[in-house]
């Protein structure tokens, strides 16, 4: 009855560690800034766009990130490539680049980056 027993928590356990193995981080691949929220004000960047290049600023159009699995992260603004890595502690993230650190959350099926006072919410593309 031992042996039997323990046999079945074998399988039990590797069965569960097999399961783990398939389960991908929700934070891996493409994620696109569509809203810098702010002082309870919300700006849609796709709108941003026309205004900031009339005043002769563009550095929130187009921002993109890539995480990939080795903790990599890739960064793109306007064109601008910028490298750096991610780590995962507990439902918290925290992303490297370019030599500044920037707190995140997925929220809501939502990558939230949490700069300074602002919140820059991104979809995943």
């Amino acid at each position: 009855m031992k042996k039997r027993m323990a046999g079945v928590l074998a399988v039990t356990v590797m069965a569960a560690a097999l399961a783990g193995c398939g389960k991908e981080n929700p934070i891996l691949g493409t994620w696109k800034a569509e809203t810098v929220r702010m002082s309870g004000v919300e700006i849609d960047l796709s709108e941003w766009g026309s205004f900031a290049e009339s005043m002769g600023q563009d550095q929130l159009e187009n921002i993109f990130f890539v995480f990939g699995e080795n903790g990599r992260v890739e960064g793109t603004a306007s064109g601008s490539v910028m490298e750096g890595t991610w780590t995962q502690e507990g439902e918290a993230y925290t992303m490297q680049l370019d030599g500044q650190s920037v707190e995140m959350r997925l929220e809501d099926g939502q990558l939230i980056l949490e700069e300074n006072e602002a919140e820059i919410v991104c979809e995943r593309q």
